[in-house]
C-alpha cells in the first residue's frame, strides 16, 4: 500500500514539479519565519529584562500607578524610600496614594490636575510620609500620562520620585539665616584674598551690601568696589589695617567714613577675623553703621573741649594744650608764653544791660582775640569773663621770649580797647592781662596758669587796663617743695609698712539701695595725720612708686572684700578703687593680683578698678593685654572722670571697659547749667547704646539725683548718700541696711551719727 502511494507521489512530482517546489518553499518560509520571530521574542524579552534591571537599580524612585490612586509597580529605590524591603510588600501596603502618601492629601488632586492639563508634570515638590515609618520627608516628583493608542483612554501614570529633604532643610536654614542677618543692624561677609592678591567674596549678606552701598552682584565680582567711596583721609588707614591683619593674622578692626557723592557722610565699623588656608586668607567679619554713635562721640568731645557760647576751646582743652607746648619747649630748648585776659567791669555790663548783652560782648571779645593772635596760637575761654591766649614757642632766649610775649599782650590790649557795637549799644571796655613765660622744664599746666593769673592780678591792682608779667620757674613755692621732698622720702617706706588704708564712700542704685562703695586711699602719716590721696599720689608718680601704691590699694580692697563676703548683709557689695595706667603696663601686676584673689578666695567680679589717665598709643597693646587677662579673672574696669580731657569714647571702647564714671564737675553743675545737663544726657545715652554701666559721682542733692535717674544713670555716689568713712564705720553702716538719701522712702541721709562724725 505504502509503496503504491509513494509511487503515485513520485509520478505526481514528475508530472507537476512546480507545485511541489512551491509547497516546499512555503514550508521552508514558515520555518524560517517562526525561527526569526523566536529570535526577536527572545531579544525583546532580554531587552525588557535589562530595562527592568536598569530601572530597578536607579537611585531615583520609578513607579507606575493607576489614576484612582493604586500603585502598580515600584523600583527598588522607591521601595527603600518608603521604608519597605520589597516591591511586593509595598504594593500590598499602599492602597490609596492620596490619603496615605501625601501629608496634604489635596496635593494628589493638584498633581492630577496638572497631569490632565499638560500630559506631564516636572519637579512637583511635596511633603510626604515615608509610607511604612510615617516619617515626614520632602520629594520632587515628575510624571506622564500613558493612554490607550486606540481609545485615548488614560491607562496609568508613570513617573519618578527624588527625595530632597536635605535640600529643603538647607534651604530653610539659609532662608532663616537670611532673615536673621537682615534683622541685624549690620552685615556679615566673607572676604578671600587669593595667592595673586585679588579679592573675592564667597558670602555677603544683603544687609552688608546695603550698609556699604553696593549691589549684591558687585560684591561677588569686586568685594572692595566701595573703596572709592571711602573718605580720602581714611583710605590709607583702611588699607593699612587690612594688610596688617593679613600679615599678622590679627583681628581686622577699623572705623572709616563713607563719603559717597550726593549722600550724607556715614561712619562704618568693620571687625573681621582672618583665617589662613593654603595660600589664601579668608576674613569672617561684620560691618555696622556707627554714624549715630560717632555723632554722639563728636558731640561729647565738643562739649568737653569747646565753650558753647564763643566756640573757643575751654579750660580742659587748654590744660592739655599747655602740657603739649611745654613738652615741645623742653625738647627743643625754647620758651613759650601765655596771656591771662580778665575783662574789667564785666559785671557792671551784665547788671546794667542784661546777660544777653553780656554774652554778645563776650562773643566779640573772642573774635578780637582770635584776630590779634598768630596761626597756631590757642585762644581759650576759661571762665565767665576770663580768657587765656597760649602763644607757641616764641624764642630761644628768655629775654627775647618775654619781649615777644609782652608785645603780643600789648596788641591784644589795644584791640580790646576799641569800642564795641552791641546791637544799639556802643560800649567801651578794657582788660587786665597777665603774661607768663615758661620753658617746660619747671612748672606744670596748673602752675603756669596760676602764675599767669597772679600776674593778671598784679595788673589789676595797679588800676586795671594794664599788663603784669611772671616767669614760671621763679614761682615755685619753696615750703611746699620742701614738704613734698620729705613726703617723697617717706612714702616708699610707708607703702612697705602699710601705713595706708582705705576709706569708703557708699554707692547706691536707682532705688537708693546700697550696692557697693568706692575706696579712697589715705596715708596715716605719723606726724601730719590722715593725708588724702591727692596729696601723695602725684609724689608717688614722680618718684616712681605709683605701681606699688596702686597694688597696695588693690590688695587692701581684696582683703576688705574677703571680710565683706563672709559677713551677712555685705556679701553682695562691690568695691571700686582707683589706679593709674602704669600698674597695667607692668606685666608682674597680673600675677600679683591673681595670687591675692586666690589667697583671699574672693569673687573677682565684685572688684572694680577705676582708670583715669590715658596711655600713649604705643603702649596701648600692653595695657589691653593686661586688662583682658584681669577681666578673664572676673575683675571689672571703670573709666573714671569720663567727659574730661583725660578720657574719650575711643579709649572706652577699645579697652572694653565695663562701666563709665561721669566727671564729677559735670554732675555738680547739673542744676541750672544747660551745657552740663546736655553733656550728661549725651554721656548717659552713649552708655545705654554701648550697654555699659553709668556711674555718677558728686551727687549732692535730690534734684541732681532725680535728673540722673530720669536719663538712665545706673549707680549714684556723693554726699547725698554719705561721705567717705573708715572701714569699721562703713561695716556697721552697711550691715545695718545702708538706707540712703537716695531712697524713695527717705528725703535725707540716714548715715549713722558716728559715721557722719568720722567722715567729716
Amino acid at each position: 500500500m505504502i509503496p503504491a502511494v509513494l509511487s503515485d507521489l513520485v509520478e505526481f512530482a514528475y508530472a507537476h514539479p512546480w507545485i511541489v517546489a512551491a509547497r516546499i518553499a512555503i514550508a521552508l518560509g514558515l520555518i524560517i519565519g517562526v525561527l526569526a520571530y523566536r529570535r526577536l521574542y527572545m531579544k525583546s524579552k532580554q531587552a525588557a529584562s535589562e530595562n527592568a534591571a536598569l530601572i530597578d537599580h536607579l537611585t531615583e524612585g520609578v513607579y507606575r500607578s493607576s489614576p484612582d490612586g493604586k500603585q502598580l509597580s515600584a523600583n527598588r529605590a522607591l521601595v527603600r524610600l518608603n521604608g519597605y524591603e520589597s516591591e511586593a510588600e509595598q504594593l500590598a501596603a499602599v492602597t490609596d496614594i492620596a490619603k496615605e502618601w501625601y501629608v496634604d492629601s489635596n496635593r494628589r488632586d493638584e498633581f492630577k490636575t496638572l497631569l490632565e492639563q499638560d500630559g506631564q508634570v516636572e519637579n512637583f515638590v511635596s511633603e510626604i510620609y515615608r509610607h511604612k515609618t510615617r516619617e515626614r520627608i520632602w520629594i520632587s516628583e515628575s510624571a506622564r500620562i500613558v493612554r490607550d493608542p486606540k481609545t485615548d483612554e488614560v491607562l496609568r501614570y508613570e513617573g519618578s520620585v527624588r527625595e530632597i529633604t536635605d535640600s529643603i532643610k538647607r534651604f530653610e536654614i539659609e532662608e532663616r539665616f537670611r532673615k536673621l542677618t537682615d534683622m541685624l543692624p549690620g552685615g556679615l561677609f566673607q572676604l578671600v584674598r587669593g595667592p595673586d592678591g585679588t579679592f573675592t567674596a564667597p558670602y555677603v549678606s544683603s544687609r552688608f551690601c546695603r550698609t556699604v552701598g553696593i549691589e549684591e552682584t558687585e560684591s561677588v565680582s569686586n568685594p572692595l568696589s566701595y573703596f572709592h567711596n571711602i573718605h580720602p583721609d581714611d583710605r590709607d588707614h583702611y588699607a593699612a589695617t587690612l594688610r596688617q591683619s593679613g600679615t599678622k593674622l590679627s583681628t581686622w578692626n577699623v572705623e572709616f567714613r563713607l563719603a559717597k557723592s550726593g549722600e550724607e557722610e556715614r561712619w562704618l565699623h568693620v571687625v573681621a577675623q582672618p583665617e589662613r588656608s593654603d595660600r589664601t586668607i579668608t576674613w569672617h567679619g561684620y560691618v555696622a553703621d556707627i554714624t549715630v554713635r560717632k555723632r554722639q562721640e563728636i558731640e561729647i568731645e565738643e562739649m568737653a573741649y569747646v565753650d558753647p557760647l564763643t566756640d573757643l576751646p575751654n579750660r580742659r582743652f587748654l590744660m592739655d594744650r599747655i602740657e603739649q607746648v611745654a613738652a615741645d619747649c623742653q625738647r627743643k630748648k625754647q620758651y613759650a608764653a601765655g596771656v591771662y585776659v580778665d575783662l574789667d567791669h564785666f559785671k557792671d555790663l551784665n547788671d546794667m544791660h542784661g546777660h544777653e548783652t553780656g554774652d554778645l560782648f563776650l562773643v566779640q571779645v573772642a573774635d578780637r582775640l582770635n584776630e590779634a593772635t598768630r596761626r597756631g596760637d590757642t585762644v581759650a575761654r576759661i571762665g565767665g569773663d576770663e580768657f587765656f591766649v597760649l602763644l607757641q614757642p616764641i624764642g630761644n632766649e628768655e629775654r627775647l621770649a618775654k619781649e615777644n610775649a609782652v608785645s603780643v599782650a600789648d596788641e591784644i590790649l589795644r584791640s580790646l580797647r576799641e569800642p564795641y557795637q552791641i546791637e544799639r549799644l556802643t560800649y567801651k571796655a578794657s582788660a587786665s592781662l597777665g603774661v607768663v613765660v615758661f620753658d617746660g622744664i619747671t612748672g606744670d599746666a596748673e602752675g603756669i596758669l596760676k602764675q599767669a593769673d597772679q600776674a593778671m592780678y598784679e595788673a589789676k591792682s595797679t588800676g586795671r587796663d594794664a599788663i603784669g608779667t611772671a616767669f614760671a620757674s621763679l614761682a615755685e613755692d619753696s615750703d611746699e617743695t620742701t614738704d613734698d621732698e620729705v613726703l617723697g622720702n617717706q612714702l616708699p617706706s610707708a607703702i612697705r609698712q602699710r601705713e595706708l588704708t582705705l576709706q569708703f564712700q557708699p554707692q547706691v542704685d536707682k532705688r537708693g539701695e546700697l550696692v557697693g562703695a568706692e575706696g579712697f586711699l589715705h596715708w596715716l602719716h605719723p606726724q601730719q595725720g590722715s593725708l588724702p590721696a591727692g596729696r601723695f599720689v602725684p609724689i608717688a608718680r614722680r618718684i616712681g612708686v605709683s605701681t606699688e601704691l596702686d597694688l597696695l590699694a588693690i590688695e587692701i580692697a581684696i582683703e576688705t572684700l574677703s571680710i565683706w563676703q563672709r559677713s551677712p548683709g555685705l556679701q553682695t557689695l562691690r568695691l571700686a578703687v582707683n589706679a593709674g595706667v602704669q600698674f597695667l603696663l607692668d606685666e608682674r601686676s597680673y600675677v600679683q593680683i591673681r595670687t591675692m584673689i586666690e589667697q583671699h578666695r574672693i569673687r573677682p567680679g565684685m572688684l572694680t578698678i577705676e582708670i583715669t589717665e590715658q596711655v600713649q598709643r604705643s603702649a596701648r597693646d600692653v595695657m589691653e593685654k593686661q586688662m583682658s587677662a584681669l577681666k578673664e579673672l572676673g575683675i571689672r574696669f571703670s573709666l573714671d572722670d569720663f567727659g574730661s580731657g583725660y578720657s574719650s569714647i575711643t579709649y572706652l571702647r577699645q579697652l572694653n571697659f565695663d562701666e563709665v564714671k561721669i566727671e564729677g564737675a559735670f554732675v555738680a553743675g547739673i542744676n541750672g547749667d544747660e551745657d552740663n545737663e546736655a553733656l550728661v544726657k549725651t554721656i548717659l545715652a552713649m552708655a545705654g547704646t554701648l550697654d555699659i554701666t553709668a556711674v555718677a559721682e558728686h551727687v549732692d542733692n535730690k534734684s541732681q539725683q532725680d535728673f540722673l535717674r530720669a536719663y538712665g544713670c545706673d549707680v549714684f555716689q556723693g554726699k547725698f548718700y554719705g561721705e567717705a568713712m573708715d572701714s569699721d564705720v562703713f561695716f556697721r553702716y552697711a550691715a545695718s541696711g545702708g538706707q540712703t538719701g537716695g531712697s524713695e522712702q527717705s528725703g535725707q541721709s540716714e548715715l549713722p551719727a558716728e559715721a557722719d562724725r568720722q567722715s567729716s
